[in-house]
């Protein structure tokens, strides 16, 4: 049944898509691509921007042998957090081989497995906050979507009319939505502290980047953008620890869909 608090999600979408596809367009800030952290370390041009994605594939590999272990989400939820620690390292494999010699032409590549990881992620939240079958149904139609507004941003960049603003809207719309989705509902199979750690640390995440040089000059050791990292791939690892053991009985409880043939 449709309450006021499903309409306000949607009037969010809709508010959401509509500034998107009103705000001018803007091209990738050329500046990005120069980080305040750019030493050489053990032959590795710009190291710990480099060596710090580590972070993603050391709990995307760890996550998968766990979950290959566990029998305690339903089956849906199980095969996305696999495809989710599938996607951490992918992402770490994307972020480094961009951090070896930042471009636009390297970039696509470290933003190509993030929108897996962020559609993987919303998903999860969707599927055990609201409904499984919702969540079946956005996830190929965020998968597409990511990947479109990936493609659509390099390919205008190329063009010498980069437009940023689907990438970003697909970045931060869903995170928004997650809020306020934790906020709003009841979460019935994952653990939602976890949930909100990665979404905290997400915010960490952005405000370590952005003050890239700043926590550099402080440190003197680390930069911003090694930090964002870190705590982005804490953040990830915070996912993966969502998924507690459940008794069977419990899930056909929680989610009624899936029956004992499950």
């Amino acid at each position: 049944m449709l309450q006021i608090r499903h309409v306000f999600l949607l009037i969010i979408v809709a508010a959401g898509l509509t500034a998107t596809a009103l705000t001018p367009p803007f091209s990738q800030d050329p500046h990005y691509h120069h980080f305040a952290d750019s030493r050489m370390l053990l032959g590795i041009p710009n190291c710990l921007d480099v060596m710090s994605n580590l972070g993603f594939i050391l709990a995307g590999v760890i996550g998968f042998a766990l979950q290959r272990r566990r029998g305690d989400l339903t089956p849906p939820l199980a095969r996305w957090m696999r495809s989710y620690c599938v996607s951490l390292v992918l992402v770490g494999l994307g972020s480094i081989y961009y951090h070896l010699a930042p471009s636009n032409h390297t970039l696509v590549w470290d933003r190509l497995p993030m929108t897996v990881t962020f559609s993987l992620f919303f998903c999860l939240i969707l599927a055990s906050h609201l409904s499984i079958r919702l969540a079946t149904t956005v996830l190929p139609l965020m998968l597409i979507g990511g990947v479109m507004a990936t493609l659509y941003w390099y390919h205008s960049e190329i063009a010498g009319e980069g437009d940023l603003r689907f990438y970003t809207a697909f970045q931060f719309l869903p995170m928004l939505l997650a809020i306020l989705i934790l906020l709003l509902f009841l979460c019935r199979e994952l653990r939602k502290p976890a949930l909100a750690m990665t979404l905290i640390l997400y915010a960490l995440a952005k405000l370590a980047e952005m003050s890239d040089t700043g926590i550099y000059a402080f440190t003197g050791f680390m930069s911003g953008h090694t930090l964002k990292h870190l705590l982005a791939a804490i953040g990830a690892w915070c996912v993966i620890l969502a998924a507690p053991a459940r008794h069977a009985s419990y899930r056909r409880s929680a989610f009624p869909e899936y029956g004992t043939a499950q």
